[in-house]
């Protein structure tokens, strides 16, 4: 019997364990880039790349909030302040990746207003604790969690401060064109919104409106067919509150006694009737005295 010779045996040996070790090495690299790609595109989705006003550019925002601010009559203090901490708890409750669209009304409004500031939340650092698997480390791999809340929570701020500071301060405004605003701020800001996207308004004003195509000032009594037919879709066209919650600041000015028709709870009907034959809902009126 012909034996085989040993030092062949041992040169196939080495060449079987050099070929698994190369096998090992380029399963482990594979591996590592594998959980490394996954690391990264997870990162993306849960912290995508933001545009300038901090929104994901391959998502629409979350929800859609219109904050409208009347300031074409002065504030007294206890308004100034009711309406610096609700703009303040506002923010707090936008959700991630949802967007607010900030307006003010002004007596020379045109036909589109613009927005003072529109602006995403990118979320809170602890929000990143929830990443999958490698929690905030992984997070931190395409952004600073961080950089991006100091940025929504200043700009913001800046936004707010000079509301306080400078709207409600001038004196009484010759027009108050609030339903034309909250309408074409509305279309402007809603038009694009996703479908299943919350959408809400949170308008703060003393509810005076005051413009060539309707007046408080120069109605006798203010009811709820003043509303409807004022937002009458064969009139403007379209419903520019669709499936949106409202909120309304209500900063009362109503002096003295009011005269029969022309009361608060009067003003406010007439509001509701208008927001409802637009589409949408009031959800909340919160009166402050002036």
């Amino acid at each position: 019997m012909t034996r085989r010779p040993v030092v062949n045996r041992r040169a196939r040996e080495r060449e079987t364990k050099a070929r698994f070790t190369l096998y090992l090495a380029v399963g482990l690299a594979l591996a590592f880039l594998g959980v490394t790609s996954m690391a990264v595109f997870l990162a993306r989705e849960w912290n995508p790349d933001l545009t300038e006003d901090l929104c994901p550019v391959d998502r629409a925002p979350t929800s859609e909030t219109v904050l409208i601010v009347d300031g074409t009559d002065p504030w007294s203090p206890v308004q100034r302040l009711a309406i610096e901490q609700r703009l303040e708890e506002i923010q707090e409750q936008v959700p991630r990746f949802g967007r607010v669209h900030l307006f003010t009304v002004r007596p020379e409004a045109g036909p589109v207003p613009e927005a003072l500031l529109e602006l995403c939340n990118p979320g809170l650092p602890s929000d990143f604790e929830k990443f999958p698997i490698i929690r905030d480390g992984g997070s931190r791999l395409v952004a600073n969690p961080e950089q991006l809340t100091e940025r929504w929570r200043s700009e913001y701020k800046a936004k707010l401060d000079a509301i306080v500071l400078d709207e409600g301060a001038a004196g009484e405004s010759a027009a108050s064109p609030i339903m034309e605003t909250l309408r074409t701020a509305a279309l402007r800001s809603f038009g694009e919104a996703a479908a299943g996207s919350s959408r809400q308004v949170m308008l703060i004003s003393d509810l005076m409106q005051n413009s060539p195509e309707y007046s408080v000032y120069s109605d006798s009594e203010w009811s709820s067919e003043d509303g409807v037919r004022l937002a009458a879709t064969n009139v403007l066209g379209t419903r520019s509150l669709r499936d949106v919650s409202v909120q309304i600041l209500y900063m009362e000015r109503l002096g003295g006694r009011p005269s029969a028709g022309q009361g608060a709870s009067n003003l406010i009907e007439l509001w509701d009737s208008y927001i409802g034959e637009q589409g949408g809902l009031v959800m909340r009126v919160q009166r402050i005295e002036g």
